[in-house]
């Protein structure tokens, strides 16, 4: 049955046929933005040990890579403390990601299974990606609710 405004279920289909599509890239876009949001960005002060010997502080978090088809399998280098260039770089992956393929988030840091269960127990005592899972309904009705809106 057509909507009041609509000539025909078919101009109906045409706006929402890109929808599924929209739907799963702002869910992508949103859970990888929200992990790299509650990551911990190290602070030695807060520590009970010393820093490491060559630590560099926003490591880990340079290290959330978003792909698609398959997950990175390298460790970067280099830092991103301030957390903008990871997050641009999982918002570019997530904008071409077509749902065809599974996109993936994925830190290669050999402590990141450490920081997830805990070692950061001030930073990030439940971890980051548990965290996130607990909200990934009202992220994925969120993104429905936008892709909709937009769609109209």
């Amino acid at each position: 049955m057509a909507r009041k405004g609509f000539d025909s279920v078919k101009e109906i289909l045409d706006i929402y046929k890109g929808l599924p599509v929209k739907v799963l890239r702002k869910t992508a876009k949103q859970i990888g933005l929200e992990i790299v949001d509650i990551s911990p960005v190290g602070n030695p002060a807060l520590w009970k040990k010393p820093a490491p010997k060559g630590y560099k502080a926003g490591h880990f978090v340079k290290n959330w890579q978003a792909t698609i088809g398959s997950p990175a399998t390298n460790e970067l280098s280099g830092q991103d403390k301030g957390k903008r260039r990871t997050k641009r770089a999982v918002k570019k992956v997530a904008k071409k990601w077509n749902g065809e393929n599974s996109f993936y988030l994925r830190n290669n840091t050999p402590y990141a299974t450490a920081l997830e269960f805990g070692h950061s127990r001030v930073q990030a005592p439940q971890g980051m990606v548990r965290i996130t899972a607990t909200k990934y309904t009202a992220i994925l009705n969120k993104a429905m609710k936008e892709a909709r809106r937009e769609s109209q």
